[in-house]
């Protein structure tokens, strides 16, 4: 359980700042 919440957790992580990298790209 332990590493899946982890695994789950960085993915949330990595989506969230995958997600503010478009919003700045469309920005400009």
């Amino acid at each position: 359980e332990r590493v899946g919440a982890l695994i789950g957790n960085v993915t949330f992580h990595t989506m969230d700042r995958l997600d503010d990298a478009l919003r700045l790209h469309l920005d400009l």
